[in-house]
């Protein structure tokens, strides 16, 4: 860079306890990529690089989870369609750019979208009839999604439930024996990147009480959702209940028939309340009334001619009216 004529402030964002592995103190600013002891990470700057300015690039105590777009406000939306943010960075490179041998390469022609007819549900299948056949794990404590043993650790089940049988209960006006309490947790979202850290998703704090009285003796089972779990999926039922009266958690499926070559398009949930939607086995995203996204991006390669299976995993009762799965040509 330094030899192609670029004069700005070249800087790195470093954890600083670590050193100096990822940066060249004399040539780049160090600044600090930490989550706790502020002042010993600013002093550490000091450190490598005395009477330079000392700057936090990212303090991440916190993060926010990313529930499902992958479109960032970036200068291409999801689906690659160009926004005013594009053209303002396109008009200032053109402007400053001074060297004539920047290539600058011709727009590429956008992707044309369709939208496909709405489809009926035909088919749905129950959480309880799932969790009928999956085996479980058995604990003395409840625990994290990503203290069962699938994904190497990492969680990453869109659903799990937590079970806990033969015991005395009172949920309703009548007094429960030998009841079983069924608790499902949902994985609502996380960060995008370190893996599982610090991102446990479950009951896993631990002192979990009834009337004041200790619950133990638990069974863990994960709904995956991975392509492999969903396509095994065999207790379907032809669909019979009205979407308003929604006893429980259920999947709902319909098929999308395509005759010539897919193009792509966007599912509107704008009908649905709560959950995720899966295409071909495939997880596409969640869905939530409260917003922002009324629609999940579609794009063909996940579609194939012939039937094309779309599930919609909802959680909460919508309100009211029989929803239909539909494909629109924009979010």
């Amino acid at each position: 860079m330094l030899g192609n004529g670029i004069v700005e402030l070249l800087v790195t964002s470093d954890n600083p306890w670590r050193g100096t592995a990822g940066t060249l103190p004399e040539l780049f600013l160090m600044t600090g990529n930490f989550n706790t002891n502020g002042t010993g990470n600013l002093n550490y700057l000091e450190l490598y690089q005395p009477g330079k300015p000392k700057m936090a690039m990212e303090f991440w105590s916190e993060y926010s989870p990313v529930t499902t777009s992958y479109d960032y406000d970036a200068i291409l939306s999801e689906n690659g369609d160009y926004t005013v943010k594009y053209y303002a960075a396109k008009e200032l490179l053109a402007k400053y750019n001074q060297n004539p041998a920047t290539f600058t390469p011709d727009m590429p022609e956008l992707v044309s979208r369709i939208t496909y007819p709405s489809i009926p549900i035909t088919h749905e299948i129950s959480i309880t009839s799932i969790l009928d056949s999956l085996p479980n794990e058995e604990r003395s404590n409840s625990v994290s999604m990503e203290q069962l043993n699938i994904n190497n650790g990492n969680g990453q089940n869109l659903f799990g439930t937590w079970k806990r049988e033969n015991g005395t209960i009172i949920l309703t006006e009548q007094e429960l024996h030998n009841a079983t309490l069924d608790i499902i947790v949902e994985d609502s979202g996380r960060v995008n990147g370190g893996g599982a850290y610090k991102q446990f998703k479950g009951l896993w704090q631990g002192g979990i009480e009834i009337n004041n009285r200790p619950v133990s003796d638990w069974k863990h089972s994960a709904l995956e959702f991975k392509k492999s779990w969903i396509n095994r999926l065999d207790s379907w039922i032809e669909a019979y209940e009205p979407e308003n009266e929604l006893s429980e958690p259920k999947l709902f499926k319909s098929t999308l028939p395509i005759t010539e070559e897919p193009k792509d398009t966007y599912i509107n949930m704008e009908k649905w309340v709560k959950g995720i939607v899966s295409v071909n086995g495939f997880v596409l995203g969640r869905y939530a009334k409260m917003g922002p996204q009324q629609t999940l991006y579609l794009p063909a390669p996940f579609l194939k001619q012939g039937d094309n299976d779309i599930i919609g995993v909802k959680c909460m009762v919508s309100n009211g009216g029989k929803a239909k799965t539909k494909a629109i040509p924009k979010p």
